[in-house]
């Protein structure tokens, strides 16, 4: 590989633990020479690049992060290889990289104007402005869910444009002093808006109720069916398409987390790029497979699929149980004991409130109780995030430290569906825009974060504005970006997502139905005797 070799003697401790890094020459290894960035070689193989520096202490293999052109980072393993001098370590313009990337941003594009037009095609002749089905969905509910993917968003922002230490329990950051604002922040009960980890629970809840209420009112199998078959299509196309973006994005450069810290020392983390190799196929198999590798919030859209198919499964078995209660509290036992999964309990929280909605249409919550419900709900969530609890009494148990979370979750989808005055509050028609748009601003915000925001306190910091203050008016323009960008993709992605499923679970429906006609008209030809077909076919109703 030509190109100079390299040395240990040229790089240097920095603040970033398990890498040393070294200032390349501009005029020799500079982005602007022919368009090309550096790249490390370990004999003759081209050594792993990772997204972002911080990731460089987890990567067991050699491996290098540019950053800004002309920082060269080096992670511990590609360390001990300068210092055995066990290996050719070169440094050389990436042609065949930048070949590698040319073809990328193409292939990103491609799939993006490729899921975009199949949106647009299952969007014809659906109200614009207006989601399928509006009318048959619960206002508060939506704006609950809004209200919570705001929190998560404001809860990320605070780790990514401010100083960790200032919102984040256990972490440090020596430069910045935590401000009183901060610090009111982070006291009981205002806590509460930053606990990402409640809203999540709040959002697997929510599911569990607005997917089993409309199977457990029918009991129909064959509508357990069709929620199953369609579930993964109604999640797939926002997943798939914040996840091209961020590849794309991270291919071209628009993510500004390295210069955001160069400038501002906050020492911010990513959420759009994890531990998966950086090449296409790696992409194209997160992007189906709704995986975090490119856009870490998506953990929770994997966990909602498997939540949902396994409640679908659970209501299948019981729908035609008398005292089918039981067997559900039997599962969320076992859920909450002896194979912990707590977004599972969720998903049963959830299916619990929807059997007792339909008991008990008109159950309303008095104002002393609601009061109280929402105190608990208050006190619960902002003491969990202001407040280090591993060392207490919840730790004696791997899951318990969770359960408040469980409560508090369940406590407000019932607030929020039985308690007038909460329903009046959460009716407000702002409230109900963000709602219809929750789903896209959950994925999406971690991209503008990294993008519009770092990149706009980028600027203002170039022009002479404190770091933080630059930070809070890159949050602003953040913001702004992030429902402007939500509104588009509901219209566009996920509406018509709805449609897409419903296509996808009616054909799949049909061939079973055209499947079982087949077999009732072998039966009537007498071909077969019906009793012995109807032994060959137990599950087929």
């Amino acid at each position: 590989m030509k190109g100079r070799p390299l040395t240990l003697e040229e790089f240097r401790e920095g603040k970033v633990a398990g890498a040393v890094f070294t200032r390349l020459s501009k005029k020799e290894f500079g982005k602007k020479r022919y368009g090309l960035e550096p790249g490390v070689w370990v004999s003759g193989k081209r050594a792993m690049e990772v997204g972002a520096v911080d990731e460089l202490s987890r990567a067991n293999e050699p491996a290098f992060r540019v950053r800004e052109g002309n920082a060269l980072y080096i992670n511990e393993s590609l360390r001990k290889l300068l210092s055995s001098g066990s290996g050719d370590v070169v440094l050389a313009l990436d042609l065949p990289g930048a070949v590698m990337r040319t073809a990328h941003l193409g292939g990103s594009a491609f799939l993006l104007l490729g899921m975009l037009a199949l949106m647009r095609h299952m969007g014809k002749g659906q109200a614009v402005g207006a989601p399928v089905s509006q009318t048959k969905r619960l206002h508060a509910l939506d704006s609950l869910r809004g209200v919570a993917a705001m929190c998560v968003f404001l809860f990320h922002a605070s780790g990514v444009m401010f100083p960790g230490s200032w919102f984040t329990l256990g972490k440090v950051n020596t430069e910045y002093a935590v401000p009183a604002v901060a610090k009111w922040i982070m006291t009981p009960p205002f806590s509460l808006v930053l606990n990402g980890e409640l809203m999540v629970h709040i959002f697997w809840v929510l599911s569990g109720f607005v997917l089993a209420r409309p199977l457990l009112k029918k009991a129909s199998f064959d509508l357990v069916a069709k929620a199953t078959a369609k579930r993964y299509f109604r999640l797939l196309p926002l997943p798939f398409i914040t996840t091209v973006a961020s590849f794309f994005l991270y291919t071209s450069g628009g993510f500004f987390t390295g210069h955001f810290n160069d400038l501002s020392r906050f020492d911010s983390g990513m959420f759009t790029i994890g531990m998966v190799p950086m090449t296409f196929t790696s992409m194209l198999w997160e992007a189906v497979f709704l995986g975090r590798g490119f856009n870490a919030p998506l953990w929770t859209v994997q966990l909602e699929l498997v939540g949902s198919l396994a409640l679908f499964g659970l209501i299948a078995c019981t729908l035609s149980m008398a005292r089918r209660e039981l067997v559900w509290g039997a599962v969320l036992a076992v859920m909450m004991f002896v194979w912990p999964q707590k977004f599972m309990v969720d998903f049963l929280a959830g299916l619990f409130i929807a059997a007792h909605s339909l008991r008990r249409p008109d159950f309303r919550l008095g104002g002393g109780v609601a009061l109280l419900v929402l105190a608990m709900v208050v006190a619960i969530g902002s003491i969990h995030m202001s407040r280090d609890l591993s060392g207490t009494w919840f730790a004696w148990y791997p899951s318990l430290g969770v359960w408040p979370l469980h409560i508090a979750a369940t406590l407000a989808v019932g607030l929020a569906l039985y308690s007038q005055a909460a329903i009046t509050l959460l009716s407000w028609r702002p409230l109900v825009w963000l709602g219809e748009r929750s789903f896209a601003l959950y994925v999406v915000h971690a991209l503008t974060l990294h993008t519009v925001g770092q990149g706009v306190a980028v600027v203002f910091m170039k022009m002479g504005l404190a770091p933080v203050a630059a930070s809070t008016l890159g949050l602003g323009f953040c913001v702004m970006a992030t429902f402007w960008i939500s509104d588009l993709l509901t219209r566009w992605v996920d509406w018509p997502s709805v449609n897409f499923s419903n296509r996808v679970g009616n054909w799949l429906m049909t061939a079973q139905v055209k499947t079982e006609s087949a077999a009732e008209d072998v039966v009537k030809e007498g071909l077969v005797p019906s009793k012995e077909l109807q032994g060959e076919m137990p599950c087929s109703r």
